[in-house]
């Protein structure tokens, strides 16, 4: 008696796509691991630099300044580290008038003027967990930085196709710019990671995944506004996306309006700070380039 059974046609298509699927999730998770080996291999290989150490000393001197708000008695048994200057901290002696909200936003204009404050929160956090080594505070933009590829492989894939993701994923892991900010105790990984996560999430929010996406999009495209002061120019590009996806949302109109709306409730309280030092012209003491200078750069960069 032949006891062998030949299988048929739709376990056949079952079983070859569950190969496909595996063989793609062992090529993304192959990514992964590049993205990882590429940064964490060199992770201490050049020592701290200035804009490092200002990321440092705005982070730690952000509980002194809170401190220094409530009880300005009490402030004086705390301490920065000895590489923080101590201007920020010495030049709230006059604002301290008024009310305790009032004298907290004076006291955490310098922080926040260019940057968000919520990286450093994180960092502030993320210290106070793993210590001060040069390699424990760059992992967490190096964490920031190999989350980014698998985003880039679901946008992709959500875009063009599987193919066209896993070879964004590929230039991701590899790109020298990529490698170089999340080999740094800076935002930049962490911005590029929820610039990734904000489009998905307004990608899948267009292709009707619900409301859940929609706010989402909201709340991670506030965490990026809360990073950096230019992460506002993700606005004008959704608007830009959701004009070219128009066919895809016509029957969703009104959730995307009002969430492009409601982006702007979370900007407000940082404008007070951030629009006149985005609008203000001064000199950075880096040399100026044209914009065909910077995207030959960048192209170059890559």
């Amino acid at each position: 008696m032949n006891l062998h059974r030949v299988a048929g046609p739709a376990e056949g298509s079952f079983v070859g796509g569950m190969g496909n699927r595996i063989g793609r999730l062992v090529v993304v998770l192959l990514t992964v691991l590049l993205a990882f080996g590429l940064r964490a291999g060199s992770l201490t290989a050049q020592s701290l630099w200035r804009d490092e150490v200002d990321a440092l000393c705005y982070a730690f001197e952000f509980p002194y300044l809170v401190a220094r708000v409530l009880d300005p008695v009490a402030a004086g048994d705390l301490s920065t580290p000895c590489a923080c200057p101590p201007p920020p901290v010495v030049s709230v002696q006059g604002q301290l008038q008024g009310l305790s909200l009032h004298r907290l936003a004076r006291v955490m204009g310098p922080m926040i003027r260019q940057n968000g404050p919520l990286y450093f929160f994180l960092l502030q956090g993320w210290v106070a967990m793993t210590g001060h080594s040069v390699y424990a505070l760059r992992f967490l933009s190096l964490w920031f930085g190999v989350l980014s590829v698998p985003l880039t492989y679901v946008l992709g894939r959500r875009l063009l196709g599987r193919t066209a993701g896993a070879l964004a994923a590929a230039l991701a892991a590899a790109s020298p710019y990529l490698v170089w900010y999340g080999q740094e105790v800076k935002m930049y990984s962490l911005i590029s990671a929820l610039a990734l996560l904000a489009i998905y999430s307004l990608r899948r929010a267009v292709d009707g995944g619900g409301k859940r996406w929609w706010v989402g999009q909201v709340i991670v495209t506030s965490l990026a506004f809360y990073t950096h002061v230019w992460s506002a120019l993700l606005v004008p590009v959704q608007v830009v996306l959701l004009l070219s996806w128009w066919p895809r949302w016509r029957r969703r109109w009104p959730e995307a309006l009002v969430s492009l709306a409601l982006l702007t409730l979370p900007y407000l309280p940082l404008a007070f700070w951030q629009v006149p030092a985005a609008l203000r012209v001064r000199e950075t003491g880096f040399p100026h380039h044209s914009l065909g200078e910077m995207a030959l750069i960048l192209l170059n960069g890559w």
